[in-house]
Parts: C-alpha cells; structure tokens; sequence
C-alpha cells in the first residue's frame, strides 16, 4: 500500500477514532494533516497490519501492509477531498507568502519613513537654530541702536545745557556796567534830573 493509497484508506468514511497498527493503539491527532501524520507513523512501525476502531473498539476496517494486495480503490468523493486538501495546504501557504511580503514591505515602508522624518527633523531643528541666532542678532543690533541712540540724546542736551549756559553767562556780562551805573547813580542820590536852581 503506498502512502497516499493508506492515506486515503484512513480517512474513509466512517471516521476512525483510533488505529491498531500491528497491535499497536495510535490515536488520531487533530490536526489539519492527521490523516498524513498518522500514515507516517504507520510506515515508521513498518506494520502489517492496520486496523481501523471506532470509539467503543470495534474494528471499522483492516488492511494488510505487506504488499499481498492492495486496499479497495479510493472512491471519487475521497479523491476530491484530498485534492481539495492538496489544494488548502498550497492556499495556506500561498498566504503565508503574501504576508511575508506584505510585512517585508511594510518594514521597508516603514524604515524609509523613519529616514525621512529624521532628515526632515534634523533641517527644522537647523532652521530653528538659524532663526534664533538671527533673532539674537537683531536683539543685539537694536539694543546697541538703543544705547547709541541715548548716548547721542544725552550728548545732545549737554551740549545744549553748555551752549544756554554760556550765553546766559554772557547776557550777564553784558548787563554788569549797566547795572552799575545805575547802582552807582542811586547811591550818589543823582537822578539824573536838572536841580531846581537851574544847575545842572
């Protein structure tokens, strides 16, 4: 009996709920690929006999594996299922395949846009740093701007508190001889005017 034609024997209907192989009790593992499984095993005892049991024992079908003859031929509803299976596992796998390159591309994607943002962060924080030393540097121009611009107010009333000053000071001298004379004369009782005998 080759693999597949055990195979196939196996998951006839009715469906075994144990196998005696050679005296041997294997239970059926629920997986989607049991039947295979458990046809592996079969091959690996090297047993000459299989028997399917149903869950209270009893045999539901027997083989020999020795080669003496073959089992009943596979009817053609077990031949599509196990096309079908073929057919599930290479879906299955196909789907595997597809997210294995989806997610490939999407780490791609995602590295890429990493690289990205990082270069674009790196220019903002230079033109931010541009930004503020330009900032700086108008802060410094305008307060030098200030200061100066004090200095020359400060300069500019001095020079005028200097200039009032002097002409002040030189109105002053100006009217000195006059405000003496004057003083002069009322201290000497002299007013100027003719005396009444006609004297000067």
């Amino acid at each position: 009996m080759t693999p597949a034609q055990l195979r196939h024997w196996l998951r006839r209907s009715p469906t075994p709920a144990r196998i005696r192989a050679d005296g041997q009790i294997l239970e059926v593992p629920q997986t989607p690929y049991r039947w295979s499984e458990l046809a592996s095993s079969i091959e690996a005892l090297g047993a000459s006999r299989v028997e399917c049991l149903s869950e209270s024992g009893a045999v539901i079908r027997a083989a020999a594996m020795d080669g003496g003859g073959s089992p009943e031929a596979p009817d053609p509803i077990e031949v599509a299922a196990a096309r079908e299976e073929r057919a599930e596992r290479d879906r299955v796998r196909e789907a595997v395949e597809i997210a294995r390159v989806v997610a490939e591309a999407s780490e791609r994607a995602t590295r890429q846009h990493a690289e990205t943002y990082s270069r674009v962060l790196e220019r903002y924080e230079g033109l931010v740093s541009l930004v503020v030393q330009r900032l700086t540097s108008l802060e410094r121009a305008y307060h030098s701007a200030l200061v100066q611009a004090a200095r020359a107010q400060s300069e500019a009333i001095l020079v005028r508190a200097e200039a009032e000053a002097e002409a002040a000071q030189q109105q002053d001298q100006g009217l000195a001889p006059l405000l003496s004379a004057v003083a002069g004369s009322l201290l000497s009782g002299d007013s100027g005017q003719p005396k009444p005998n006609g004297k000067a």
